[in-house]
């Protein structure tokens, strides 16, 4: 039985930059039926003319902010989007966001070209962002919304998910702590180490 490859993960994980930017490309969509679906109520979320309002729920499961304006987006001409943030969606976990509405405005020429949108967060991101309540887009203008769902960048942005292999071995006690030892120094560094990104210690 041999418990290094746990250690080589711990390895790997805790030598990677602490507070490095992340980023997502979004794929926008025509808006379904569900993004209309409040109570009627005056309109708050309406697009300036000749651009199109993009919404997204974002919850990747490496997302973790300490801040709202650690969040951005990149808009494909290469500039930042402002955000609106629906400040009732916000969820928190362990005192760092890690769920958010947002929407922004793009051009929907430039939104249909060749070049995505992408989402971008961590320490060294700096957005700009408003904030609502509740998102109330306009019912009579659905053409002039869309949501987005994201995915790693890159064709191979899919196999940079790792997964561990759990063995059970049925012959000695000792061998399943060894297996259980490493993968708890990985939970306890990982914490320190997310702490002192969040304090600014390098």
């Amino acid at each position: 039985m041999r418990p290094l490859p746990a250690i080589v993960l711990v390895l790997a994980l805790l030598a990677s930059p602490a507070g490095a930017e992340e980023r997502r490309v979004l794929h926008a969509c025509l808006a379904g039926d569900d993004l209309f679906a409040g109570p009627a109520s005056e309109p708050n979320l309406i697009p300036p003319e000749g651009m199109v309002a993009v919404v997204c729920r974002f919850d990747d499961s490496a997302f973790a902010i300490a801040a709202l304006d650690r969040l951005t987006v990149t808009l494909p001409s290469g500039k930042p989007a402002e955000l609106i943030v629906e400040t009732d969606s916000v969820w928190e976990d362990l005192g760092e966001i890690a769920a958010v509405r947002f929407a922004f405005f793009v051009d929907e020429a430039e939104l249909d070209g060749p070049e995505p949108c992408r989402i971008l967060w961590g320490e060294e991101v700096t957005g700009r962002f408003r904030e609502l309540p509740v998102f109330r887009p306009d019912p009579a203008r659905r053409a002039l919304y869309r949501t987005a769902t994201w995915r790693p960048e890159g064709p191979g942005g899919d196999s940079q998910i790792a997964s561990i292999e759990v063995v059970a071995d049925s012959r000695s006690n000792y061998y399943s702590l060894l297996y259980l030892l490493p993968m708890a120094v990985l939970f306890v560094l990982l914490g320190v180490r997310k702490v002192l990104a969040r304090d600014g210690v390098p």
